[in-house]
């Protein structure tokens, strides 16, 4: 059984009442770079690592795919350019980016934020690694619920414009 997703035209440029959602959305691609930088750092001090790399792994996707969906963004912009030139090169020329990004963001923060959620949350005893697992939680629901917002606004405008 395979779960249908909407088809809405995202390929198209954000309606302006979805400004404040996108700025949302922005701190929290921000904070989840924030708290899996600090995750990883710690997981490594508290020698846990392999009990979260691939956790981390996907962290590290999703801030790619809000990078690449936020790219014109000025706080992201140097580290987008990163990407573009160098290990995501091939998805820049193919002009993966702006709001197409926006259903597999969601789909895969969602996923690695419940897969956190019940693998990942009992590691949130070793301190101060716990601290930057549950910011990043935070930062990933967030994230889940502000590109949510944007996708229902766009959904609307897209079923408007036809």
């Amino acid at each position: 059984m395979v779960i249908p997703i909407p088809q809405v035209p995202l390929a198209m440029e954000p309606p302006a009442e979805c400004a404040e959602h996108i700025v949302k959305l922005k701190y929290s691609v921000l904070g989840m770079i924030g708290t899996g930088l600090g995750r990883l750092i710690f997981a490594i001090l508290s020698d846990i690592v392999r009990a979260d790399l691939i956790a981390i792994f996907n962290l590290f996707l999703c801030v790619v795919m809000g990078t690449f969906m936020l790219k014109d963004d000025q706080h992201l912009k140097g580290f987008y350019n990163c990407l573009a030139t160098s290990i995501c090169q091939y998805c820049a020329e193919q002009g993966q980016s702006c709001m197409a990004c926006l259903m597999p963001f969601m789909i895969c923060t969602l996923m690695g934020l419940v897969f956190d959620l019940i693998f990942r949350l009992a590691l949130a005893q070793f301190m101060p690694y716990g601290i930057f697992l549950i910011g990043s939680l935070v930062a990933q629901g967030a994230a889940v619920f502000f590109s949510y917002q944007v996708f229902q606004v766009m959904r609307r405008e897209g079923a408007n414009g036809d």
